[in-house]
C-alpha cells in the first residue's frame, strides 16, 4: 500500500468512526428524542442512515425486505424500528404499495446531524478530497478512483 493510499484509508476510518460515535442531545432540546433514539445502538444508527439514503435513492419508498437485505438483521427487528418510527412521525407508510418513506421532519433533523458531523470532520474531509484528487490524477491502472462529475441534481 502506498503512503497516499494509507492516508486515504486512515482519513476515511476517522470520518466513519466519528460518525459512529453516539452523541446524546440534551433533553432540554425539544427534538432530542429523534437524535438520541437513532444513536442508542449500532442497528438504529444504520437504520437511521439507511432511511435517509432510501429517501434519495428510492423516491417511491422502501420495503421491509429492502431494509432486511441491506442491514442484514431480522425482519422482526426491522418491523419494530419501522413501527416505532411511524409512531414518532419519522416515517410514513403508503398502504397501497406497502412501502415507507422518510418524513420532512426526519430529513430536517438528519441534515442538522450532517452539518454537525461535517463541522467536526471538515479538516479530514478536505484532506481526503485533496488526496483523492491527487490519487485520481496518478491513476490506478489508468482508471480514476473517483469521478466528481457523476453527480447530477435530481429534478423534482
Amino acid at each position: 500500500m502506498s503512503d497516499i493510499e494509507h492516508r486515504i484509508a486512515t482519513l476515511l476510518a476517522k470520518i466513519q468512526f466519528s460518525g459512529n460515535k453516539p452523541t446524546q442531545v440534551p433533553e432540554t432540546n425539544e427534538d432530542h428524542h429523534i437524535h438520541n433514539w437513532h444513536s442508542e445502538t449500532i442497528n438504529r444508527v444504520r437504520f437511521g442512515r439507511r432511511i435517509i439514503t432510501y429517501s434519495y435513492e428510492k423516491p417511491n419508498g422502501f420495503t421491509v425486505k429492502d431494509m432486511v437485505h441491506d442491514l442484514r438483521i431480522s425482519d422482526v427487528a426491522v418491523r419494530e424500528m419501522i413501527n416505532y418510527s411511524i409512531s414518532q412521525n419519522w416515517l410514513k407508510k403508503n398502504d397501497a404499495t406497502n412501502t415507507y418513506k422518510v418524513t420532512e421532519y426526519s430529513l430536517k433533523h438528519n441534515f442538522k446531524y450532517v452539518k454537525a458531523h461535517m463541522a467536526h470532520c471538515k479538516e479530514w474531509i478536505s484532506e481526503l478530497n485533496s488526496l483523492l484528487t491527487v490519487y485520481n490524477h496518478t491513476g490506478v491502472s489508468e482508471v480514476p478512483y473517483f469521478d466528481p462529475t457523476k453527480f447530477q441534481e435530481k429534478i423534482k
